[in-house]
């Protein structure tokens, strides 16, 4: 027998037609490779045909989300999407394999209360993504349509985690065939959703068919603060 560092047999058969060994091997630690009367190939590992496995679930009126392991499609990674109302901790809402288009998305905004969509993913076996909950200084002015007729934002939100844009969507309403544009939502987005459709993200079902417009950065903490000084001295001088 023969030590051989820094590969795994990933999978082997006996091909009977050539008559030997087939192993293929990836990155790992060391193994034992067995020497038989047959010919032993070796193939490198192509970590791009790799696939995880991942667990899949649906939080259901318990907040309790069962499900079962699933192994994913090639270059999918284990997908966790959480809704978050206030200041409670994230909810989990579902768990799957996905794409990494869908991953570190984040969209906040207020709807009488605050409301979060994010989500989150990881990249080992049956791994469990966390939610990033944490203020980033920055903030946007917020609103949205869903129970009300129009979007005013009055309020600003603070931005969390991946959140490094500020949003606005709007609905289109075609009246004696004019093209309105009617405000539906503004607040906190992270960047890879802005001028993107959300249809296929975590965002909610009355923004699902809508399209992000981003306008730029999200205003820090200390720029509020200056803002908020300078208009107190303008009053103040009169």
């Amino acid at each position: 027998m023969k030590n051989t560092t820094n590969f795994e047999v990933f999978f082997g058969y006996f091909n009977h037609r050539m008559g030997y060994f087939d192993l293929r091997l990836r990155p790992s630690t060391s193994i034992r490779t067995i020497r038989t009367k047959n010919r032993l190939t070796i193939r490198p590992f192509d970590s791009r045909r790799y696939c995880l496995t991942c667990y899949q679930c649906n939080t259901d009126k318990f907040n309790r989300c069962l499900g079962r392991l699933v192994k994913c499609p090639e270059n999918y990674i284990c997908f966790s999407g959480f809704l978050q109302k206030e200041t409670n901790y994230p909810l989990l809402i579902e768990r799957k394999c996905a794409p990494t288009s869908m991953c570190n998305q984040s969209l906040s905004f207020f709807n009488g209360i605050k409301i979060k969509h994010s989500s989150s993913c990881c990249s080992t076996e049956n791994c469990d993504p966390s939610p990033t909950n944490e203020g980033n200084g920055l903030f946007c002015p917020s609103c949205s349509t869903e129970f009300s007729s129009e979007c005013e934002p009055a309020k600003t939100i603070q931005c969390t985690g991946k959140e490094d844009s500020c949003f606005s969507v709007f609905t289109l309403h075609t009246i004696s065939y004019d093209v309105h544009e009617d405000l539906t939502a503004r607040g906190c987005v992270s960047s890879n959703l802005c001028n993107t459709y959300l249809e296929g993200t975590m965002a909610p079902g009355f923004l699902n068919d809508k399209k992000v417009k981003c306008a730029g950065s999200a205003i820090s903490s200390n720029r509020i603060h200056l803002l908020t000084l300078c208009v107190l001295f303008l009053f103040s001088c009169k």
